[in-house]
């Protein structure tokens, strides 16, 4: 009877373990969870547009356009040599002589003058006694006989006058007298220079006697 109840014991613990295997879930790996993931969406540059108009500014009146102008001579004139080069009819010059008397008492005297244009600023330089005068003038006619003198000078390159003032006549001796013992004499005369005669045109000697031909050597033939 032992030997039966043994039996019993060991069948009955045999299904208890069957049921209890059966009643727990396998033992699983443990799995993590993951999620689907969107691929990335490639990087593209964005759309051009177009720039922005510009803002009017206010360029203000237009330049007009400025003809080239010919470039004006500067600085005094010279003395004419040849009054008549280019003349196409009478003119009228002026002859202006100087004299000039320094502190010395040595005095320069320009016997022939100058020829100029009137009213036109003309410069004359002067050496003498070792010194350098230098005259820049204007004579202008006033009236039939009346003239007006404007006179710079200037001794060894310091200014001595500026803008005097001068009246005269034709032919008439005017005297400016400065400080320091210096006197300036200045006559004026009025010269028209007709235009140069034209040359004379090429003639053809005649030959001696009435026949045109006398003198010519006959051919032969």
């Amino acid at each position: 009877m032992n030997r039966r109840l043994a039996l019993a014991l060991v069948i009955a613990s045999a299904a208890c373990r069957k049921d209890s295997t059966s009643a727990t879930p396998a033992d699983t790996a443990a799995v993590t969870p993951t999620t689907a993931t969107t691929p990335p969406t490639p990087a593209t540059d964005p759309a051009p547009t177009d720039p922005a108009p510009a803002e009017a500014t206010d360029a203000g009146p237009p330049v007009a356009e400025v003809d080239e102008v010919a470039p004006v001579a500067s600085g005094p004139a010279k003395p004419i040599t040849d009054p008549a080069d280019g003349l196409t009819e009478p003119k009228d010059f002026a002859v202006v002589k100087l004299e000039v008397k320094q502190p010395n008492k040595k005095i320069y005297k320009d016997a022939t003058g100058q020829i100029v244009d009137w009213s036109v600023p003309t410069q004359i330089e002067v050496d003498f006694d070792g010194h350098k005068h230098l005259f820049v003038f204007t004579a202008k006619r006033s009236g039939k006989s009346a003239v007006m003198v404007e006179l710079d000078y200037e001794l060894d390159g310091a200014e001595v006058l500026r803008s005097a003032d001068l009246e005269t006549k034709l032919k008439e001796r005017g005297v400016l007298l400065v400080e320091g013992g210096t006197a300036i004499a200045v006559t004026v005369a009025n010269k028209r220079v007709k235009p140069k005669a034209a040359p004379p045109k090429d003639t053809i000697e005649q030959p001696a006697g009435k026949d045109p031909l006398s003198g010519a050597e006959k051919h032969k033939g």
